[in-house]
């Protein structure tokens, strides 16, 4: 016969158990946190490399234009203190409507338009506007222009922005 209450055995009591595995899911429960921040972040990368892309787009087609061109206007004529006309300012939303320009779609750039947003191939959509001041010469002519560019998103992880300023020269002789 075995005797049953031998006071010699080994081996891992029920509470132990209970406290292995409460351990275990405390543990797996902040690996998943992890990895939810983990995907959040690789999406912010993503919105990020798209909106880099974009402002770089728009900036290359600046190059492109001409001096005169109508896109590159200070529309309003307040000059350097108007470049950050539209900015989002103390967590206040960006107001692109009071920027020089817009994008409409117009500017040879393959983006749809949306509700005056542009969207990119992956049907992110962000708000592209920006602002020109005129450099003037003594003489009246414009040497260069100014051209700050705005690029806000919203993406998982709040409200982001790329601002870009570029110069554009005017070849006029001295």
């Amino acid at each position: 016969m075995i005797d049953m209450n031998k006071s010699d055995e080994k081996g891992f009591s029920l509470i132990e158990i209970m406290i292995a595995i409460t351990v275990f899911a405390i543990g797996i429960l902040a690996v998943g946190k992890m990895q939810i921040h983990a995907i959040a972040g690789n999406s912010d990368a993503a919105w990020r490399s798209s909106a880099n892309s974009i402002t770089v787009s728009f900036l290359e087609e600046f190059r492109l234009m001409s001096f005169d061109d109508a896109l590159l206007e200070d529309n309003d004529t307040d000059g350097i203190a108007g470049l950050d006309d539209g900015r989002a300012i103390a967590g206040a939303p960006a107001s692109p409507a009071s920027a020089d320009h817009r994008f409409n779609g117009t500017i040879g750039l393959t983006y749809q338009l949306d509700n005056g947003n542009l969207v990119d191939a992956t049907g992110r959509q962000y708000q592209v506007f920006w602002n020109v001041a005129d450099n003037i010469m003594p003489s009246g002519e414009v040497a260069s222009k100014v051209i700050r560019l705005f690029v806000y998103w919203q993406s998982q992880m709040g409200s982001k922005s790329a601002i870009m300023t570029t110069v554009k020269y005017n070849n006029i002789s001295l």
